[in-house]
This record gives structure tokens, C-alpha cells and sequence, in this order.
């Protein structure tokens, strides 16, 4: 089951970043059309956000309407995944597109400036948009902010059996198959 959503995500995003609408929307440039775009996906997609950065790491729209783009700009040149961003833009082919997929924590502050209400376990993805000639033009950036009522870590963690607790500075940030008390090894 987690294995399945997980590609589920990854294979929303893929198509999100491969639809004729959204390169169009991109190309032209229309922030409103944007976040229209990506507004609806989020929704569809179970994402809390996505954004779209063209190759200067410039924020070009979001799932948000009116969302500071200066601010994202800023967070994103900042983060870990700018370097990310990077690679995916000089390294990918449409042929073979690449994304990244990865599980990190985020707090509020990291997660704001993206337009996100919430911290905790997040799935962060990114995956490249090509023009016409092969070329990125731009980076979807989704984050889905994993909770502790999450189907698919309960999920697992029932199949399992195990209870899953993830800390940052000895505090709780996710938890779940655990109650309150109960203690995991370090």
C-alpha cells in the first residue's frame, strides 16, 4: 500500500508536468492561468502545494493566488533543494525525464514561504516541464505534508506491526501505531 502510493504521487506529478495545458500556461507566462493550473492539481492530487520555477529559480505560479513569489524565490534559492533544482534542469532529456522524491521534515517557517500551512513529515517532489524542443523550461515543486492520521503510514505500520516516531530536538513530529508514553528505541 505504501509503495503504491507513493508511485501514485510520483505518477500525478509526472502527468501534471507532462500535460499539454500546463506547458502552455508555463510558456505563455499568465500567472493567473498558473495558479488556476496548479490550484486545481493540488486539490486533485492531494499535494499542499505546488509551484512552478522557471530555469532561474524564479517562482512562476502556485496553487495559491497571490502568494509572495519573492518569498519562494527566496526560500527555494536557500533550501537544499535548489541544488536539486539544478541538476534537474541541466541534466534531464525528455525522453528520460527525472524527478526527485524524497521523505524530510519540515517546520512551519520552511514550509510558509511555499504557501503551506503546517509542518511536520514531508513528501517533497520535483519534476521537470519540457518546451517543445526538449528543453526544461520549468520545475514542478509539490510538498504533501505527511500526518499522523496518514493512510499510508498507518498503513504500513498495521501491516507491519510496528510503531513509527519520528523526533527532531527530542520532540515528536510524527507519530503513529505509538500512543503517547510509549517509548521506541533511539
Amino acid at each position: 500500500e505504501f509503495q503504491r502510493k507513493l508511485a501514485e504521487s510520483r505518477t500525478k506529478l509526472t502527468a501534471l508536468a507532462q500535460n499539454g495545458e500546463t506547458r502552455s500556461v508555463i510558456e505563455r507566462g499568465n500567472i493567473v492561468a498558473i495558479d488556476l493550473v496548479l490550484s486545481r492539481e493540488a486539490r486533485r492530487g492531494g499535494y499542499d502545494g505546488i509551484i512552478a520555477f522557471d530555469d532561474r529559480l524564479n517562482a512562476l505560479g502556485s496553487h495559491k493566488p497571490g502568494l509572495a513569489l519573492l518569498s519562494a524565490n527566496s526560500a527555494l534559492r536557500s533550501s537544499a533543494q535548489s541544488a536539486q533544482v539544478l541538476k534537474l534542469l541541466s541534466q534531464d532529456d525528455p525522453a528520460n525525464p527525472k524527478g526527485v522524491h524524497e521523505f524530510v521534515y519540515r517546520d512551519q517557517a520552511t514550509l510558509a514561504p511555499f504557501g503551506i500551512a503546517g509542518s511536520g513529515l514531508t513528501i517533497v517532489q520535483l519534476q521537470p516541464i519540457f518546451g517543445d524542443f526538449g528543453d526544461v523550461i520549468a520545475i514542478l515543486m509539490a510538498h504533501r505534508i505527511v500526518r499522523a492520521d496518514d493512510e499510508v503510514l498507518s498503513s504500513l505500520s498495521r501491516k507491519e506491526q510496528l510503531g513509527i516516531r519520528i523526533q527532531e530536538g527530542g520532540k515528536d513530529v510524527f507519530m503513529t501505531g505509538l500512543q503517547t508514553g510509549d517509548t521506541a528505541p533511539d
